[in-house]
This record gives structure tokens, sequence and C-alpha cells, in this order.
């Protein structure tokens, strides 16, 4: 006989059986007896395919007690025929819901739906919501028709859809901390929502949904998951609604220059462009100019980033988006950061942060509070900078916004460097390339390995440091991160220097300097290790490319 020793070794496999059947006696009393012929395991893997399994061989259990199926039909007798359809429609909720999403969903009142749970056959989840339990679930789907599931899907689809409409505007302004919470809430329920509203071809869905799903799987970093979801969507989409393709594919773009396939989106981004643009859809094509400046930003050709960005700043303008104008008055400060006017950097940042308090988008805010620390890191404030970047974390914690935390906990990663804190620095850096590397951010992957790059020179750790040098560098390489990858240069020749190879390390430093690519606080940082190098070394090649630097650091 198994040992049902709750506190046992078994212990989680019953925990997992007693979840499965709702924790009702009839259906605990109904497993026990099975666990004489199999493992608990086993027992659990039956009843997630099924409640057949839970039947009485007791020649004295009354007929109603016989099985759960049995419990079932007899709760099912009880029940008029307005109950039964309601209950039927609501076995379509993938996860718990709301009483008024439950009630528009059954096409039925909020006292049904209630009455449902007064008879246990909802379960309450938390305040206010409701579930159905799986067995339940798997028992009115085979009792009642398919047809019947459909027209609810319909429905489940339409509300869910209108949700996030009615949401989606509050997200950049005062009430964005109750939309925030009220949309998360709905995360199983909206995914549900987007697969049908794909399967059926529902245009009017797509497009009332788009924005707020983007913001959803956006702020978790689910970023493969939006290229799947929204490039079956603008599929479906295709000729019919041309507004709704271009919101669609811009989106799916801004995901892709999120993950490093910048060809790929650049491609996207041209496409929804145009289309938004033929359309008088100012607020879409700005969004798409805005992002085919993330190419050129990130390759080094700051000034035909300025370009896109700036077009985006005035279309956002003419459509009256302020909340778009503040995020390209971000993506020009990021330009002018890297061109070393850090002066004119701050004023784009903060008059984006004056609008954006103005309108009460507090986690916007906590992007360009992050970027102004970044130029107080930029020209020596350490201490300025990190007070910035934890008041940004902070409000992103608020939305449990992981990309923006991951990054400001790799900004504050850079602080530790700076003071010696190698210890401090490597924790944070690996916690770094673990959000990163969930969410398939290559480039934070390879800022956060950079930094455990020079905590382990720091630490003298001279072959770790080397290891994590090449792997940056690869990364840079893939992503065609060349500004990025100069910088990285700077640390490998030091690295160089520490093993007494003055004369590569001058190389790849002069080769920084006369980049093109080359940031002005990399050039910077380059100059002053070549003053550390004694005499001037022999020079390298002119105009030496990116891969030929990257070879002299790896050689």
């Amino acid at each position: 006989m198994v040992d049902l020793d709750p506190d046992g070794p078994a212990r989680a496999e019953i925990e997992r059986v007693c979840g499965l059947v709702g924790r009702l006696p009839l259906g605990i009393a109904l497993a026990a007896p099975l666990a004489r012929l199999m493992s608990c395991a086993e027992i659990a893997a039956a009843l997630e395919r099924g409640y057949g399994i839970l039947t009485s061989s007791a020649r004295d259990a009354p007929e109603r007690h016989a099985s759960l199926e049995a419990v079932f039909n007899e709760s099912w007798a009880r029940l008029d025929p307005f109950e039964r359809r309601a209950l039927a429609s609501l076995a379509v909720f993938p996860a718990d819901f709301s009483l008024e999403a439950g009630a528009a969903v059954a096409d039925a009142s909020r006292q049904v739906v209630s009455g449902l749970a007064d008879k246990s056959l909802l379960q309450a989840a938390s305040a206010g919501r409701f579930e159905l339990h799986e067995l339940v679930r798997q028992f009115v789907r085979e009792t009642y028709g398919a047809a019947e599931s459909d027209r609810a899907r319909d429905r489940h689809c339409a509300w869910y859809a209108a949700f996030l409409s009615r949401r989606e505007p509050q997200l950049r302004g005062r009430m964005q901390k109750d939309a925030a919470d009220a949309i998360r809430a709905e995360t199983e329920n909206l995914r549900q929502m987007w697969s049908w509203a794909v399967e059926r071809g529902n245009v009017e869905a797509l497009g009332q949904a788009c924005r707020g799903m983007y913001w959803l799987w956006d702020t978790r970093g689910w970023y493969a998951e939006i290229d799947i979801l929204f490039a079956a969507a603008s599929e479906q989409v295709g000729e019919r609604a041309a507004r709704t393709w271009a919101q669609l594919v811009a989106r799916r773009a801004t995901a892709l220059n999120r993950t490093g396939r910048l060809v790929e989106a650049g491609l996207l981004l041209t496409d929804a462009a145009q289309a938004a643009a033929a359309l008088g859809d100012f607020g879409t094509q700005a969004l798409a100019i805005r992002h085919l400046g993330y190419g050129p930003l990130i390759q080094g050709d700051f000034e035909r980033a300025r370009d896109f960005i700036a077009r985006s700043l005035d279309l956002y303008r003419q459509a009256g988006e302020l909340a778009g104008a503040a995020d390209a008055l971000i993506g020009l400060g990021i330009v002018e950061s890297n061109l070393g006017r850090y002066d004119t950097a701050r004023r784009h940042y903060q008059e984006a942060a004056d609008i954006l308090e103005e309108l009460g988008d507090e986690q916007i805010r906590a992007v360009a509070i992050g970027d102004i620390g970044n130029v107080d890191y930029f020209t020596g404030r350490l201490e300025d900078a990190r007070r910035r970047y934890r008041q940004a974390t902070e409000i992103q914690r608020g939305y449990d916004d992981r990309r923006g935390m991951a990054i400001n906990l790799n900004n504050t990663a850079c602080i530790a460097l700076e003071l010696s804190d190698w210890d401090e620095a490597v924790e944070m850096s690996r916690e770094c390339i673990a959000v990163f590397g969930d969410m398939g951010m290559r480039e934070g992957v390879m800022h956060s390995t950079h930094n455990l790059a020079v905590a382990a020179l720091g630490l003298g750790e001279l072959g770790q440091a080397q290891a994590h040098l090449d792997t940056t560098l690869g990364l840079a390489l893939a992503l065609e991160a060349t500004p990025d990858g100069l910088d990285f240069l700077v640390t490998g020749a030091r690295l160089l220097r520490t093993r007494g190879e003055k004369a590569r390390a001058g190389l790849v430093l002069a080769g920084v300097m006369g980049h093109p690519a080359a940031m002005a606080r990399s050039r910077e940082a380059a100059e002053r290790e070549l003053a550390t190098l004694g005499p001037a070394p022999e020079a390298g090649p002119e105009a030496a490319s990116f891969q030929d630097l990257v070879a002299l650091c790896r050689a």
C-alpha cells in the first residue's frame, strides 16, 4: 500500500491530487482508494485527463455519491435552462474572471452567475472574481454542445477586446496604475481573446486590442510571443483592414528591434510607415518612423537616427499624441548623449519627463528619469546617477516592469564598477543576464556580460575577464552594435595592457578613437587609457574596421 503520510515524500503529489479534485471531500474520498493500485503521481496524471477515474466500489455507497460524475449530474439536473446555458458559457474562461465579465460572456444577469457560486459550481478566486474547477469545466464541455461554446467564445472575445480598448488610453495617464493592474489580472483571458480573434478573423477585436496587448507583453518582456501573436494577426487581417494591419506590423517590428532582429524589423517598419501615411494615421506612422531610428542608432549612424526620430516627433505633435512626443524626445536624448552633447540630452530628457508628469504617465517617466541618471553617470556625478536609477526602479517595480527594472539594475551595476565594488556588480549583472536572457534581449545580455568582464578584470581574474569579453564582443558583432562594441574594446585594451601587451592595446585604442561610429564617451575613455601606455604606440592601420579591432582583442 502506498504511503499517504501528508508529511512524507509523497506530500507534493498528494497536494496535487487534492487540488485536481477541488479539495472536494467526495473527490478526495473517491481518489484515496486508488492509492492501493497507483502512485499519487499516476492518479494526478489520470485526473488531468478526466474525472471518470473517480468512482466508488463500495456496495453501500448512495447512487448519487457513486462517482464525482454522478455528483455533477445531480447538480446539473437541479439547474434551470438559463443556469445550464450560463454555466456552459462560463466554461470557456481559461482562468478566473470578474462578475462583470462572467455575466457578459454567459449572456446572463449577475444574479445568475453569483447564484452558480452559491451552488458551489463556481469557486471564489479572489475579491469579486470567480473560477471554474477544471473537473466542472470538463463535465460541462462534455455535456453541452460545441455550438454554444463557440458563441460564448465570441462573446468572450468581444468583451475582452472592448475591455482593452477602454483601458489602453489610461495606460499613459493618471489612472495608469489601476489600468495596469486590471489588465495584468486578465492575462490568460487576453491570450485566449487574441487567439480566438485571429482564428475567427475578427478584425474589429484585433484593432481594439492591439495597443493594450502590446503594452502588456512589452512590460513583461515576452517578445518572442509578440512576434508569434502579432505575425498571425497581421497575416489574418491582410488587405481587409490596412489601418489595423499597419498598427499590428509596427508593434511586431518594435519587438523584433528589442531582440536584435534589426533588418527584419526595418523592412516591416518601412511597410507600416508607408501604409499608415497613406491612411493619414500619423500616430502609427510616427511609431514606425521612431523605431526605424533604432537600427542606425545601435549601428552608430547617429545623424540618420536623429533624422528618423525628429520626424517622428513632428508627426506625434501633428497627431496630438503628447505621450508619443515624449517617447521621441527620449530617443533624441539618447542620440545627443551618444554624441557627447550631454546638456542637450538632459534638456530632451527633462522635457519628456515634464510632459509625462503632466500626463500622469509614471511608468515612462521612470525611463526619462533613468536616462537623466545616465547623463549624470557619463559626466561623473555618480551619486546623482545612483539616486535617479533607484527612483526609476521603484516606480517600475510598482508596475512590475521587468524590462525597465533590469535596465536600471544594469545601470546601477555600472555605478558599482566605478566604485570598485566588484562583488555587488557581479551579483547585479548576473541577475540582469537572467532577466534579459528570459526576455530574449541580447543587447541587455551583452551589456551585463561586459560588466562581468570589467569586474573580473578588477578582481585580477584575467582568464574570466577574457571569456566574458569574448562573449560580449561576439554579441556586439552579431547585433551589429558597433558603437557599444567599440566601447567594450576599451575594456579589451585595458586587459591587454594588464597582460603587458601594450602595443596591441595601443592599436585597439587608436582604432576606437578613429572609428566614425564611436560614441563620444568611448573616444574619451580610449584617450585616457592611451595616456597610461607611456610613449605613443606605433600607428595602426587607418580606419580599422570594428571586426579587425575585435580580432586584435581576441588574438
